[in-house]
């Protein structure tokens, strides 16, 4: 396969690596603009809300998303491990999982009124199947990004598409919040579901004109199981696990981040409308720090851009928490914005440069799949948890805002466990638990 430098490749690798970024700019700002208008801790947590849903249930919702889109990511890996060209199967995989969305629109305008709880079953089951089949990008992405884009400008292509969507999130935010207030419940939900659909499978088919820089021979395909090379990569990076470790600590309490707009929604007595704001302030922090936060971890390494979304998560859900106003509200959800970018800068491109190209995909799956039964359970018990303190403490905000304290507990302990123990893949020994007599204090960042 080609180097990735568009410096030593000349013009032709430049222009190529232009053209992806023109292309794949324009496919996010239908992307992140979608994802606004279906956003699950923000518009889908209101309407659940407005169904007369539980926290129990409304936790639900991030919980089957989550664990659906982390499950399959290890089989389609190893079932296209042979396939040279990747992009067209990505492409398909996207459309196929933004379509449930125009099913999930029709039938609000049937359900959602007369039948809420049939609604709510409804919208869990086509969310799951939606991003179940989602579930299969991930890994395809992670092995186009190094052909699509040379290494020393990967990050900042990526912090450049996270600001395309988060400035498109914005107009989507925007969209929302008029769509929420100004037409009739449950029409304005309905009509969210089948612009978002819509939109996303139109800008996710340009993809198709992106350059994809593919390898001179068929990747090589051995006859060893997907299990079995699972269990040898894991056993021979200590890194990976180190990195799995921390992740299931920090995101086992970063979760509790999808009851952020039910807890403001009920502690504020928002409308509906206010889940809109909510992701309209959240999509201004995606977009103001992406090529910053992109540009930093191509200098610096990935591991630090990820302690620094975990500091700011943390810090989102103490002002959360401790919020005496609205105004504190919003811009905590900015905040949070800027932690989502930081975490989607470094997340992918943190696993990209810890692996090689024949077990890239591999190792996406891994830090995901393995994920999945946290991801499933922690929402899960997060609003069952809020659910009976709320009860025994006879006021929800109350419950909620319990959660929110052990979250924070758990967000600090992941961080501590990312800089004690985990280094970066460019700079090896770059961790707290690596210091011996006389080496001073290590470099943690």
């Amino acid at each position: 396969m080609a180097t990735h430098d568009s410096r030593e490749l000349g013009v032709e690798t430049q222009a190529h690596f232009r053209r992806n970024m023109i292309i794949n700019t324009v496919v996010d700002t239908g992307f992140g603009f979608g994802m606004s208008l279906f956003a699950v801790g923000t518009i889908i947590a209101a309407f659940l809300r407005h169904l007369g849903a539980t926290n129990t249930v409304i936790g639900l919702a991030p919980a089957i998303t989550m664990a659906a889109m982390a499950l399959p990511q290890l089989p389609v890996t190893h079932w296209t491990r042979g396939l040279r060209e990747k992009k067209k199967l990505f492409v398909a995989i996207h459309i196929s999982a933004y379509a449930p969305w125009l099913v999930i629109a029709a039938l609000t305008v049937l359900w959602a009124s007369p039948h809420p709880q049939r609604m709510i079953v409804a919208l869990l089951a086509l969310m799951g199947l939606a991003y179940l089949m989602w579930g299969g990008g991930p890994p395809l992405w992670a092995q186009l990004l190094p052909r699509l884009f040379p290494d020393r400008a990967r990050g900042m292509a990526v912090g450049v598409i996270v600001t395309a969507q988060g400035l498109a999130g914005v107009a989507g935010g925007l969209l929302a919040a008029w769509v929420l207030a100004h037409v009739a419940y449950p029409d304005n939900f309905a009509l969210l579901f089948l612009i978002a659909g819509a939109v996303m499978i139109v800008f996710r088919s340009l993809h198709l004109l992106s350059h994809e820089s593919l390898p001179d021979e068929p990747p090589e395909v051995t006859r060893e199981g997907m299990w079995r090379i699972v269990a040898r990569l894991w056993r021979s990076d200590r890194r990976l696990r180190r990195f799995v470790l921390a992740r299931h600590i920090y995101e086992g309490g970063a979760l509790v981040g999808n009851f952020f707009a039910v807890y403001a929604l009920t502690r504020f007595h928002l409308p509906d409308q206010a889940a809109g704001k909510f992701t309209l302030a959240s999509c201004i922090g995606l977009a103001i720090v992406g090529p910053w936060l992109g540009r930093l971890g191509d200098r610096r390494g990935y591991r630090r851009v990820m302690g620094y979304a975990i500091v700011i998560w943390c810090a989102t859900t103490a002002m959360i928490a401790l919020a005496p106003s609205l105004p504190i509200v919003y811009a905590a959800f900015v905040i949070g914005g800027v932690a989502a970018a930081a975490d989607g800068v470094a997340y992918v491109n943190l696993l990209v440069e810890m692996s090689e190209e024949k077990t890239r995909g591999y190792y996406v799956a891994l830090g995901s799949t393995v994920m999945a039964p946290l991801r499933l359970a922690a929402p899960f018990m997060w609003g069952r948890m809020s659910d009976q303190l709320a009860v025994g403490l006879h006021n929800p905000v109350l419950g909620l805002h319990s959660i929110f304290v052990w979250g924070i507990i758990l967000q600090a302990l992941g961080w501590l466990a990312l800089v004690a123990t985990m280094d970066d893949p460019r700079r090896p020994r770059q961790r707290i638990l690596h210091w011996h007599r006389g080496m001073g204090l290590p470099r943690l960042y």
